[in-house]
């Protein structure tokens, strides 16, 4: 389905965009609403990222009594929804309904770590079955980013995990000692490099900088057709990205890491 009028009508996107006045629920509820009912479904995964936050978000703090995030937007399901998760999970995907139901009773007793590793590893199922080549290619992409964050951060960080993760294998094995591993990837990634050196300098502002670049440089180079279903999902990603900059900007961000720090001490008190 070609979508002509609605994206002639959107504002342009760079991540060098100003976005203080723009009002990315008013823009992202549009594109919603102007989708064909097949399209509408498949643009439901790329909300379903900020939905697993939030369940997440409420176990955690009902079963381990952490901090709570703030609730993130846009969602397909409001906060009162997913905190009543238990009587809810039947209206959810299938991802998240078959990890409610069989786990649920047991979240007291899991780490959180296992309790994340459960539904993303559903959710990453199932996301791998939507029909359309752009979102799971994405996706597959995402993950592999993740596994290079993970594996140069380890080379950094004495930490061990307590639960199996979502890594790429083949990635994080290569990347293990930065050897040749890593000039073998760099052939396909070229941006290794620079994600490697933004993790190492520790600054927070450039890893996510560096992060927000490489995202947005696999949803440019990717061969989709314009003015294509393809075409606006690669925007809405786009958005979220200038939405994550944007809550960091300025006094959010210090918020931002007084929250992440909040968090960690959580965790230090379950270990």
């Amino acid at each position: 389905m070609k979508y002509y009028y609605l994206i002639a009508t959107l504002p342009d996107l760079s991540l060098e965009a100003e976005t203080t006045n723009f009002n990315f629920g008013e823009v992202i509820d549009t594109i919603q609403r102007n989708l064909g009912e097949e399209d509408q479904q498949t643009f439901k995964y790329l909300i379903h990222p900020h939905d697993n936050g939030n369940l997440l978000n409420a176990i955690f703090k009902k079963h381990h009594g952490l901090v709570p995030l703030p609730f993130q937007q846009p969602s397909i399901f409001d906060q009162a929804t997913i905190e009543d998760y238990v009587q809810e999970r039947y209206n959810f995907p299938d991802y998240m309904s078959d990890f409610l139901v069989t786990y649920q009773e047991r979240f007291s007793e899991m780490g959180i770590d296992e309790i994340e590793y459960n539904l993303l590893k559903g959710f990453y199922q199932e996301v791998s079955r939507v029909p359309d080549t752009f979102v799971v290619d994405y996706y597959q992409f995402e993950k592999t980013l993740r596994s290079m964050v993970a594996a140069f951060n380890r080379t950094m960080y004495p930490f061990v995990g307590t639960w199996p993760s979502l890594e790429d294998a083949e990635v994080t094995d290569k990347l293990a000692n930065e050897g040749s591993g890593m000039s073998i990837l760099a052939q396909a990634y070229p941006f290794i490099t620079p994600l490697r050196e933004a993790i190492h300098s520790k600054s927070p502002r450039a890893i996510e900088e560096t992060i927000d670049e490489v995202k947005w440089g696999f949803i440019d180079n990717y061969g989709k057709g314009f003015f294509s279903n393809q075409h606006v999902y690669s925007y809405v990603l786009k958005l979220f990205i200038l939405q994550r900059r944007a809550s960091l900007a300025g006094a959010d961000r210090d918020q931002h890491f007084e929250r992440l720090i909040d968090q960690v001490g959580g965790f230090k008190q379950l270990t």
